[in-house]
């Protein structure tokens, strides 16, 4: 009985891996007024997108007073973590609409940094020093 269980898990492991192969996933995030809205889509090879999850987060008063691009960044934080279960350790495309200008003009990668750890610390330290 044990060894059956076992090799379904696998069968079941193995075909969700292949479904996930099939198609990519996009966070799509924009900023109105007054919400951050944010869905996750899936696009499959032929180029066909497909939602299947989304959230609305109406902004608080504080947040209402936050800059264009504080807004924009808060709702990628908001999305990314509302959807962490399907990203986590795949490859997406992240939708955004007004910081994508920006952005598309660099090519840069993103890294954890742990701690509080800053490494432009010491520069902006010496140049105050000096």
């Amino acid at each position: 009985m044990k060894i059956l269980i076992f090799l379904s898990l696998i069968y079941f492991y193995a075909s969700a891996q292949q479904n996930f192969d099939d198609y990519n996933f996009i966070v799509d995030v924009d900023v109105l007024n007054h919400n951050i809205r944010a869905s996750l889509i899936r696009r499959y090879e032929d180029q066909d997108e497909e939602p299947i999850a989304e959230f609305l987060h109406p902004l608080t008063s504080t947040e209402k007073k936050y800059s264009r691009m504080e807004k924009n960044t808060l709702g990628v934080y908001y999305a990314l973590t509302k959807f962490n279960d399907f990203i986590d350790d795949e490859l997406f495309t992240l939708r955004v609409y007004s910081m994508g200008k920006v952005l598309l003009d660099y090519d840069f990668v993103v890294e954890y940094k742990k701690g509080d750890f800053y490494a432009g610390d010491d520069v902006i330290m010496q140049q105050n020093d000096g």
